[in-house]
C-alpha cells in the first residue's frame, strides 16, 4: 500500500471517470475519486482545501460538463464558463500544491471545422471552431494552453490527452445529453418497442465521425500513467478510422434488430462534415484499441439494458449497498459504541453541506423527523406556534406528514392536489390562505419540489411558517436549490425504499440556530446532554458533567439515531449524485414511453425532480380500470401501491383530527379512485419500464411490438435477476 502511487480522478461519476477507476490497473494505484459534493470544482478555496488535505502523485482531470449536439446549442455560456472554471481552478491549484503531474483529458471538438482530415495536434487554434459546441471547445483550448504553460517548467509534466468521440459504460442516454451512439442506441431501442416502422436522423446522415469505446481510452490512461515522461504535450488518442452517421444508425440498427427504416430531417443541423484524428505520435506507443464497432455498441446496449445490477419483474425497491456499507457495519461492531455518537456527528455535517443548510439534526425516521419538527415550533422562546392554530397540508401524503400536526393540537385544513405535479393545487392554496392560517406544510411528493416561487408570493407580508416535508424528494432541486431547504425547516428520510438508505432513518435541517439547538434537545429525552455549552434553550451549561447528565429542560423523545446508521449514511452520501443520476436518466426513458397518454396522467416535474417513483392516474375517460391494472401487474411480476395514502380524508383515522376540507378535493378523490404508482430505482431499469409499457399496452390493446433482444430478454436474462430488494418495505 505504501508504495502505491495516489491519482486524483476528477469527474469519477462520468463515462471516463467510471472507466477508469473500474479498471482492472486501478488496483494499482490508490484512487481518489472525489464527488462534486466533496471537491467542488468550481471554487478554487474547496480545491485548495482538498489539495492540502491529500498527498497526491497525479491529477488526472476527467470532469466537465458534456453533452450532445442540443445541449451544447441551449446552453453554449453553461459548457463554456463552468468547464472553463473547473479546469484552470484544479490545475492551476495542483501547480500552487506542487504537484508535478497531471493529466488533462481534452476534447478532439477543439480542432477548426475547416482544418483538413486527419486532424493533427499542432492544428490546435489553426481556425474557426464548429459553431455548434464552440463554447465547450474554448474551454478545453483554455485548459490545454494553461497545461502547456506550466509544463515550460520542467519541474512540472502537465500534458493533454485529445480523445476521438467516446460512448460506452457508463455513458447518458436521455435525449438532450447523450453523445451520438448512445443517443442513437436510445433511439432505435425507443423505436423498436413501440414498434416504429420508420426513424428520423438529424441531417442528411453524411457527415463522418470516429468513435471510441471508452474501455478503449482507459487502457491508454494507465499505458501513459507508465510512461508519463514519453507523453508528447498533447496526444491524439483514437481508433484511426471514422464512419458516417448513417452508418452509425444502421450498425446500431443491426445489433440491435431493428428493421424499419430511417429518414433525414435536412432542417436539423449536421455538425462538421468530418472529425478523424491524426495517430501518428500514438504509433509510437504501440497502442491498438482492442473493440471493434459492433462489439462496442453490444456491451454499450447490455449496459444500457441492464445498468450494473438486476431484479427479477420489477421491484418496487433495491438494495443500495454494496461492501461499503458492509465495511462501515463491522467498523462500528469493532467499536463496541453502537448508541449515537461520531459517525452520526459527521454524517449530519456531510449531509448539512450536501443540502446546503447550516444544521442537520439525524433521527431513527422521516416520521420522527416530522415529529420533532413540529415540536420544536412550540418551544421556541417566543412560541411560533400553539394549539389551535390553522395549518394548511396537502390532501395527498404519507400519514406522518399529519400525525405531529394533530398530535400537538393544531387544525388541519385540506387542500387539494395538483393532478399533474401531485403538489398543491395552487389556485386551491391561494384562495385557503386566510388571517387564521399560520403554516403550510409543503410536501414534495414522489421526488418534485413545489412551485417555491408562486407559494411565496402568496405568503409574503403574512405571519405564516413554511415548513417542509421532503421525506420522498431528497435530491430534488428547484431553481438550483435544494428541497427541503426553502422552508424554516425540512425533513428527510433514509429509509430502506428512498434515495439512499440507513435501515431506518431521517433528518431535520434548518437555518435556525435556536430551532436547531431545540431539536437537538427533543431529539434525546429532552436534556441538555447534546446540547453546546453555550445555546438558546438552556443557556450556559455546567462545566460539571454529573450535574449536566441527566438536566432535562423540554419534554422531549427518544428518537435518536443508531451509530450504524450514521456509519452507513456516510457511505450511501457519496453515492447519492450517482443515484441521483440513474433515477433521472430512468425517468427520462420513463417520460419518452407515457408522454400524452390516451389513458393515464403521469407526474410532471417542477424544477429539477428526483424522482421517488412513476405515477399513473387513469383519465376519467379510459375504459380501463385500476382493478385490471394491479391483476395484470401482479400477473407481470411488477409491485405496485397506491400513491402515497390516497386521499388522507377517505382514511378512518381523520375521525380523531380537528380539520376541515376546503372545497370539494376533487383531484384527490380521483387520485385516490384511479392512482397508482411503481417504484424507480438508483441502477438503470430500462428493462423494467419497457416490462411496464409491455403489461399496459397489452391491457389497452395498443400494441407496441415484442420485447426480443438480441442481447437479452428482459425477464429471463434480464441482468436484474441479482439485485437485492425486499417485498413489502416501502415509506418511511
Amino acid at each position: 500500500m505504501k508504495n502505491k502511487k495516489t491519482l486524483l480522478i476528477t469527474g469519477a461519476s462520468g463515462m471516463v471517470g467510471q472507466n477508469i477507476i473500474t479498471h482492472t490497473k486501478a488496483k494499482l494505484y490508490n484512487i481518489l475519486a472525489p464527488s462534486s459534493k466533496e471537491l467542488d470544482l468550481l471554487s478554487q478555496e474547496s480545491i485548495n482545501a482538498f489539495l492540502q488535505e491529500h498527498s497526491i502523485d497525479c491529477v488526472i482531470h476527467c470532469a466537465g460538463l458534456v453533452g450532445g449536439i442540443m445541449a451544447n446549442i441551449k446552453n453554449p455560456s453553461s459548457f463554456l464558463s463552468q468547464n472553463a472554471y473547473m479546469g484552470l481552478n484544479l490545475i492551476n491549484g495542483a501547480h500552487q500544491k506542487g504537484i508535478k503531474n497531471l493529466l488533462n483529458l481534452a476534447s478532439s471538438c477543439m480542432y477548426p471545422r475547416n482544418a483538413g482530415n486527419p486532424l493533427k495536434e499542432e492544428l490546435i487554434l489553426s481556425g474557426e471552431l464548429e459553431p455548434t459546441n464552440e463554447g465547450y471547445a474554448l474551454a478545453k483550448i483554455l485548459c490545454v494552453r494553461l497545461c502547456e504553460y506550466i509544463s515550460q517548467d520542467t519541474n512540472f509534466l502537465y500534458k493533454s490527452l485529445i480523445p476521438c468521440n467516446l460512448y460506452g459504460k457508463f455513458d447518458k442516454f436521455d435525449s438532450l445529453n447523450a453523445h451520438l451512439i448512445p443517443a442513437i442506441i436510445a433511439k432505435v431501442h425507443l423505436a423498436k418497442i413501440k414498434g416504429l416502422k420508420e426513424l428520423e436522423i438529424w441531417g442528411d446522415g453524411s457527415a463522418r465521425r470516429e468513435f471510441m469505446y471508452a474501455e478503449d481510452l482507459a487502457d491508454f490512461v494507465f499505458e501513459a500513467l507508465e510512461r508519463f515522461e514519453e507523453l508528447p504535450q498533447n496526444l491524439n488518442v483514437g481508433i484511426g478510422k471514422d464512419y458516417t452517421i448513417n452508418e452509425y444508425y444502421e450498425a446500431v440498427a443491426k445489433v440491435l434488430g431493428f428493421k424499419g427504416k430511417f429518414k433525414h430531417d435536412l432542417s436539423k443541423p449536421s455538425g462538421m462534415k468530418q472529425k478523424l484524428i491524426d495517430n501518428t505520435r500514438l504509433k509510437a506507443f504501440d497502442f491498438e484499441p482492442k473493440t471493434s464497432l459492433e462489439e462496442g455498441i453490444a456491451k454499450t446496449y447490455e449496459y444500457y439494458l441492464k445498468g450494473e445490477k438486476q431484479m427479477q419483474g420489477y421491484a418496487l425497491a433495491s438494495s443500495t449497498w454494496d461492501e461499503k456499507e458492509l465495511e462501515a457495519i463491522q467498523e462500528v461492531i469493532d467499536s463496541d459504541i453502537f448508541t449515537m455518537g461520531k459517525k452520526v456527528a459527521k454524517f449530519e455535517k456531510d449531509f448539512a453541506k450536501f443540502v446546503g443548510s447550516k444544521y442537520a439534526v439525524m433521527t431513527s425516521s422521516g416520521s420522527t423527523a416530522n415529529l420533532i419538527a413540529t415540536a420544536a415550533l412550540f418551544y421556541t422562546k417566543t412560541p411560533k406556534l400553539k394549539r389551535g392554530d390553522e395549518v394548511i397540508v396537502p390532501a395527498v401524503s404519507w400519514s406522518t406528514t399529519y400525525y405531529p400536526l394533530y398530535q400537538y393540537g393544531l387544525k388541519l385544513k385540506f387542500v387539494d392536489i395538483d393532478l399533474y405535479t401531485l403538489n398543491y393545487d395552487l389556485l386551491a392554496l391561494k384562495e385557503a390562505i386566510n388571517d387564521k392560517t399560520k403554516m403550510i406544510m409543503c410536501v414534495n411528493l414522489l421526488g418534485n419540489a413545489n412551485d417555491f416561487d408562486a407559494i411565496k408570493a402568496m405568503i409574503e407580508g403574512k405571519d405564516i411558517i413554511l415548513l417542509e416535508d421532503n421525506c420522498e424528494s431528497m435530491g430534488a432541486e428547484y431553481k438550483g436549490k435544494q428541497a427541503g431547504t426553502f422552508g424554516i425547516m425540512g425533513t428527510f428520510s433514509t429509509f430502506y425504499s428512498h434515495h439512499m438508505a440507513t435501515m431506518e432513518g431521517g433528518f431535520v435541517v434548518s437555518d435556525d440556530e435556536e430551532l436547531y439547538h431545540i431539536l437537538l434537545s427533543l431529539r434525546a429525552h429532552g436534556w441538555t446532554r447534546n446540547l453546546p455549552k453555550h445555546n438558546l434553550v438552556s443557556g450556559t451549561k455546567s462545566d460539571d458533567y454529573f450535574e449536566e447528565a441527566f438536566k432535562f429542560v423540554l419534554p422531549g423523545y427518544n428518537v435518536r439515531p443508531v451509530e450504524m446508521s450514521g456509519a452507513i449514511g456516510i457511505q450511501q452520501l457519496k453515492k447519492l449524485p450517482l443515484f441521483l443520476k440513474n433515477r433521472r436518466e430512468n425517468a427520462s426513458y420513463f417520460v419518452e414511453l407515457f408522454k400524452d397518454d390516451k389513458d393515464f396522467i403521469i407526474q410532471q416535474e417542477i424544477g429539477l425532480s428526483s424522482w421517488f417513483g412513476f405515477s399513473f392516474i387513469i383519465k376519467p375517460q379510459s375504459k380501463i380500470t385500476r382493478e385490471e391494472v394491479i391483476k395484470a401487474f401482479k400477473e407481470a411480476n411488477i409491485e405496485v401501491r397506491p400513491i402515497v395514502t390516497g386521499d388522507f380524508t377517505q382514511n378512518e383515522v381523520i375521525k380523531y383530527f380537528d380539520y376541515e376540507l376546503f372545497g370539494e378535493l376533487k383531484n384527490a378523490k380521483l387520485l385516490h379512485t384511479n392512482g397508482f404508482f411503481v417504484g424507480n430505482h438508483q441502477v438503470n431499469i430500462k428493462a423494467q419500464i419497457d416490462l411496464l409499457y409491455k403489461t399496459l399496452n397489452k391491457l389497452t390493446h395498443r400494441g407496441g411490438g415484442a420485447l426480443r433482444y438480441k442481447l437479452l430478454s428482459p425477464l429471463k436474462d434480464s441482468p436484474i435477476n441479482n439485485l437485492s430488494f425486499k417485498k413489502g418495505l416501502f415509506y418511511a
